[in-house]
């Protein structure tokens, strides 16, 4: 038995899940989260798992006093079984394609569909556009690591992510997508720090 409510541990799981996956987070248009990246590697996702597994255990040594708190046990059970089966396909050490449901094509139709609303978020923009090297780069890694397992890329989807990139890499549209709010006094300065970014740190990860 523990003196947690359900709907506290619901809370919970919801706000580390937001930062585990911070793109779906700016998708669905949940602030607080736009400066931040995935980690894909494998030592990140082992380690949300395992976090991912002591949210299952709470939920068990929790007994609902209510319909509704045995629907939102059950509803936190369901997420979390559903994340550790996802991490264990492992699909970033396989996964290649221009579709936009993971790596790089991931990135830049989030950042297509990012709006800044306030210098807050232009300022949170900026940061997740400077991390993005570490993240194009553990993407990289899990390629190689599941190649030396065997595991390979779709190749009809993988020629379709080297022309996708050739197509988006000499100009980097979606990047540049997000307009600064009007009238701010510092748009210019972060404009060139968003090419400076872009060549720096989207550039080479993409490519």
């Amino acid at each position: 038995m523990t003196d947690t409510s359900p709907r506290d541990l619901a809370d919970r799981f919801q706000q580390r899940w937001l930062e585990h996956n911070p793109f779906a987070a700016t998708m669905y248009g949940i602030p607080g989260y736009d400066h931040l990246l995935p980690d894909e590697s494998e030592a990140g996702e082992q380690a949300w798992r395992a976090e991912v597994g002591q949210f299952l255990e709470e939920a068990d040594a929790i007994t609902a006093a209510t319909p509704a708190e045995a629907v939102t046990l059950g509803c936190v059970r369901g997420a979390a079984a559903h994340e550790q089966d996802g991490i264990d396909m492992a699909a970033a050490e396989h996964t290649v394609t221009a579709m936009q449901f993971a790596g790089p094509a991931t990135f830049l139709a989030v950042a297509a569909r990012t709006v800044l609303v306030d210098p807050e978020a232009a300022e949170a923009y900026l940061t997740r556009l400077r991390g993005s090297g570490t993240w194009f780069g553990q993407l990289g890694e899990r390629l190689r690591t599941g190649s030396g397992k065997g595991r390979l890329p779709v190749a009809p989807l993988a020629e379709r992510a080297i022309a996708w990139a050739q197509d988006v890499l000499p100009g980097l549209g979606p990047v540049f997508a997000p307009q600064p709010p009007a009238g701010w006094a510092r748009a210019a300065a972060w404009e060139s720090e968003r090419w400076a970014g872009a060549d720096g740190r989207v550039r080479p990860g993409t490519g």
